[in-house]
């Protein structure tokens, strides 16, 4: 028998409350960010059309009931693998308006406790392991950048976060980042492809170009894929890869940089 996922429901004055609060710790592009007093658990409460504009209140139930089914699925998988796990959904007046979190480790955000550069390899390492084993579930991860990686500092490992805007059998993605936005088809789904495509992406800002945003890398890529340290650090099927990379439009036909790797 299915797990059944519980769900906390609060009222109108309460989440309004929530949402006023200057205290929460982050805002998303989706909705808010609350760490509990317990260091493991993490809530994150949608904002009012999860942050679309010009929309219908059509397509945004059509987003709610989506996003619930995954929260939904997520929380039947036994074993998860990730550390970040679903706790429950919360709801009010019968509608989602967002879920709760919980890890084992304490996890922080990857942006805010980076790893040396002689260990990114290794961090690389377990995010592309994360990422096949997401694949093995039917689950495209999507937004792969450092924002979404948490990271447990005294063990290293790896964990993904905003895990109601991934692709998970035939439930979509809700917010598309602008550099996947042209691989869904006509059912909006993605393939895996998209997952090597923004993990490559990741590796090159992480080993190439520290400290940019990806579109600002794009551009620079297109001008410095010749440049002699691509050669120094990537074999000849890591160049071919690159340049996939690089003059992508509707597919991602390439695989992943790390594997390319000089010894």
């Amino acid at each position: 028998m299915a797990k059944i996922l519980p769900d906390i429901k609060i009222t109108e004055e309460e989440l309004e409350a929530i949402r006023l609060d200057r205290n929460n710790d982050d805002y998303g592009s989706e909705g808010l960010i609350i760490k509990g007093d317990n260091k493991r658990r993490v809530r994150k409460i949608f904002y009012d059309n999860f942050g679309m504009i010009f929309v219908t209140q059509e397509e945004v139930e059509k987003v709610s009931q989506n996003k619930l089914k995954k929260l939904q699925k997520l929380y039947q998988i036994k074993s998860f693998d990730n550390d970040v796990k679903i706790q429950n959904t919360i709801s009010c007046n019968n509608r989602l308006v967002g879920y709760d979190m919980v890890s084992q480790k304490i996890n922080y955000p990857y942006k805010t406790a980076p790893i040396p550069k002689e260990e990114k390899i290794k961090f690389l390492k377990q995010v592309k392991k994360k990422l096949e084993y997401f694949h093995s579930m039917g689950i495209v991860y999507g937004d792969v950048k450092a924002d979404n990686i948490l990271i447990d500092k005294r063990n290293k490992s790896i964990s993904f976060c905003d895990l109601d805007n991934i692709q998970i059998d035939e439930n979509p993605i809700d917010m598309y980042n602008k550099h996947i936005y042209n691989f869904q088809d006509e059912n909006r789904l993605l393939d895996k492809n998209t997952d090597y495509y923004m993990f490559n992406l990741l590796l090159l800002n992480e080993l190439l170009y520290e400290h940019y945003d990806y579109e600002y890398m794009i551009r620079r890529l297109k001008k410095d894929v010749e440049m002699k340290q691509f050669h120094n650090i990537f074999n000849e099927k890591g160049m071919e890869n690159i340049k996939k990379l690089v003059n992508v439009k509707k597919k991602y036909n390439g695989r992943y940089l790390i594997d390319n790797l000089k010894k």
